[in-house]
C-alpha cells in the first residue's frame, strides 16, 4: 500500500485536519484510561482497547473532512481495497470494534455488541443511500436513536461514551455525502 495515508486522512488533508484527527484519537485514549482506571485488564487487553479507541476517535473526526469523504465517495478507484471501502455495507461490516471490545472485557454482554453493530450497519447503508441535503439530519437522528436504544441492551457501562463516538464515526461522519 503505497499511499496508506489516504485511508486515514483522504486526499490532500491539511495540517489542521491531521492535527484534529490525532487530537481526537488521543482524547479518546485519555477518556478510555480515566474511565477504566479501576479495571484490572491484562496489558494486551489495554493495548487492543487503546488501538480501537484511537481508531474510533480519530476516525470520528477524519471521516468528517471533505478530503476523507472524497477518498471514500469518489469514483477514482485505486484498487480492490478502495473499491470495497467505498461500499457502505462492506465498510460498516469491517468495523467490529464493539464486538472485539465486548469479547475481551465481558463476553456475557456480547449479544448487545452484535445488536448495536447490526443497527449501525443498517443505519450506514440507509444514510449512505440518501443523496440530498437532509442526509445529515437523517444520519443524526439514526445515530441518536441507536445510542439511546443501546442503553437498554447488555452493554459495558464504563465504555458507553465510546459507543456514542463509534456510532457518530460511522453513521454521521462516514455516511453523509459531500455537500
Amino acid at each position: 500500500m503505497k499511499n496508506i495515508q489516504y485511508y486515514f486522512f483522504g486526499y490532500s488533508p491539511t495540517r489542521y485536519q491531521i492535527s484534529l484527527t490525532f487530537a481526537s484519537a488521543i482524547l479518546c485514549v485519555l477518556v478510555l484510561i480515566f474511565s477504566n482506571a479501576d479495571k484490572n485488564f491484562h496489558w494486551l487487553t489495554w493495548l487492543i482497547l487503546v488501538e480501537l479507541s484511537m481508531d474510533i476517535g480519530g476516525g470520528a473526526i477524519s471521516n468528517l473532512f471533505e478530503s476523507t469523504k472524497r477518498f471514500y465517495q469518489t469514483d477514482n478507484i485505486r484498487g480492490k481495497i478502495h473499491k470495497w471501502l467505498r461500499n457502505p455495507l462492506i465498510f460498516a461490516s469491517l468495523h467490529i470494534h464493539l464486538i472485539i471490545i465486548h469479547a475481551l472485557i465481558d463476553p456475557g454482554k456480547l449479544d448487545g455488541a452484535f445488536y448495536i453493530t447490526g443497527m449501525i450497519i443498517l443505519a450506514v447503508v440507509l444514510a449512505s443511500s440518501i443523496r440530498h441535503k437532509n442526509s445529515l439530519f437523517f444520519a443524526g437522528a439514526m445515530s441518536l436513536t441507536i445510542f439511546l436504544v443501546s442503553w437498554f441492551l447488555p452493554i459495558i457501562i464504563s465504555l458507553y461514551w465510546l459507543y456514542g463516538v463509534f456510532i457518530f464515526k460511522l453513521v454521521v461522519a462516514y455516511s453523509t455525502r459531500i455537500q
